[in-house]
């Protein structure tokens, strides 16, 4: 018997993994592009993460990401990716939530614990989460660039003067337990309609 909750996180991971490559061709808005990143948008079924850091500083950033809809129950599942092979490219993961709950690294370890040039933090496995989502990042960076222009895609900036992390929230909507019962009364229905028939 295939779980069905199992393929339906594996479809959805998917989509999680195509969000966070797209996440990572893509520049948004420069309103994330300060040592302290806070944005919201309205909650999609797939919402791309994006910031770029130009700031270098001692103390860590906090970005912090919100995405409202309405006081809706989801499944939730995110990830963040960073990758930087020089020290003013890389930025270092200390601590990332969604909605209080920690993310961990693949392998299910403290992110602060795996720096690195390549860090992933990731959910791995749904989450329930009522909207607003906030998911917050916690880390340090070794950016130098000082403003966006000063950063390698932007014309004229030197390359390698900032850094920058991607990923995605994924979400899918929980039934109401209304809309459960309100099924499960036509499946009933349908059930003594269909025995009745057959009896007469």
């Amino acid at each position: 018997m295939v779980n069905k909750a199992a393929v339906k996180w594996r479809f959805t991971m998917k989509h999680l993994i195509v969000a966070v490559m797209i996440a990572a061709m893509v520049v948004v808005a420069t309103d994330a592009r300060a040592n302290n990143i806070t944005t919201s948008t309205a909650l999609q079924p797939s919402n791309p993460i994006f910031a770029l850091h130009f700031d270098h500083s001692p103390n860590p950033f906090t970005d912090t990401f919100t995405f409202t809809a309405g006081s809706s129950t989801f499944q939730a599942g995110a990830v963040l990716v960073t990758f930087g092979l020089t020290s003013t490219n890389n930025i270092d993961f200390t601590s990332a939530t969604l909605n209080g709950t920690a993310l961990t690294t693949p392998t299910g370890g403290n992110p602060n614990l795996a720096h690195g040039p390549f860090e992933t933090v990731i959910t791995l496995s749904p989450i329930n989460v009522t909207a607003p989502i906030k998911i917050v990042v916690i880390g340090t960076t070794g950016a130098t660039g000082g403003s966006a222009s000063n950063c390698g895609p932007f014309p004229g900036g030197p390359p390698g003067n900032c850094s920058s992390y991607s990923g995605a929230l994924v979400v899918a909507p929980i039934p109401e337990p209304a809309s459960l019962m309100l099924l499960g009364a036509g499946l009933a229905g349908i059930g003594i309609w269909s025995w009745r028939r057959k009896s007469a």
